[in-house]
């Protein structure tokens, strides 16, 4: 039986320079790598709004068309 995850592991590639770097800018805030990095984006719920929004309002012309089919 497996088990279900709610996460999914992202991978990237950054110097050894890159690394240290945003490994000492976590550790000075007193989070690890990956919650220093979460809270560098976006808010996910606000972000995904706004361009649902754009996206409708520049295809609207197009999915009245389609809807109309």
């Amino acid at each position: 039986m497996s088990c279900k995850r709610d996460t999914i592991k992202l991978t990237i590639d950054v110097s050894i320079k890159q690394h240290a770097y945003i490994t000492m800018l976590a550790a000075e805030k007193g989070v690890s790598l990956d919650e220093f990095i979460i809270e560098c984006l976006p808010s996910p719920d606000k972000e995904f709004d706004r361009l649902l929004q754009e996206f409708l309002v520049e295809k609207a012309p197009m999915l009245k068309r389609l809807s109309k089919k």
